[in-house]
């Protein structure tokens, strides 16, 4: 027979999580936590990818881009998840899912102290709470990737190759917008 002093007690709760990873210039985002206590212990002055909790049957991608909204005052394209971990913190299981994403406005930080771009070798420079501790290889694995990654060029990328296949300044205004709308495009 078991002792109540042998049985783990699980997390009263279990919250489902989207996180962004959105890198620019060979560097990923990351957010400096103004408050929070939900894990359990202070959140503030932790670092994270911005996002937040999935609401009943609401998308995830849909949700990403509505707590980036109210975190960043910013618009992103939703990728594919790069990684999904699962992790105990005193008062919940975190079951989060971050996302390759794409900025396509400025940020203001409203629920945030601070924010940095890190590189995949400065990602061990900030205190990150423990779950995103847990993302950070997939991460600099992804960083790395989108680096070097000729098969999805972007839209620069795509207009480069555009422009090898034509007359130097012989893309037109218009074919420029329909490049950078099919690369958006591609994202969702």
């Amino acid at each position: 027979m078991t002792s109540v002093s042998e049985v783990t007690i699980v997390a009263a709760c279990e919250v489902t999580i989207v996180a962004a990873c959105i890198i620019h210039g060979g560097k990923v985002l990351a957010t400096e936590r103004s408050y929070g206590h939900g894990a359990g212990f202070d959140e503030t002055g932790w670092w994270e990818f911005p996002g937040g909790k999935v609401e009943p049957g609401e998308d995830p991608h849909q949700g990403l881009k509505r707590e980036i909204h109210e975190e960043l005052s910013a618009t992103i394209e939703v990728g594919d998840p790069i990684v999904t971990i699962v992790h105990d913190y005193p008062e919940m299981r975190l079951n989060m899912t971050c996302f390759l994403c794409r900025l396509l406005s400025p940020i203001d930080l409203v629920e945030h102290l601070n924010a940095r771009w890190l590189g995949p070798d400065e990602l061990d420079t900030v205190r990150w709470l423990p779950a995103d501790v847990g993302v950070l290889d997939a991460v600099r694995r992804t960083m790395r990737e989108e680096s070097t990654n000729l098969d999805k060029p972007g839209a620069v990328g795509a207009i480069l190759a555009a422009l090898g296949q034509r007359e130097p300044g012989t893309l037109t205004h218009e074919e420029i917008e329909a490049i950078i709308n099919d690369e958006r495009n591609g994202w969702d």
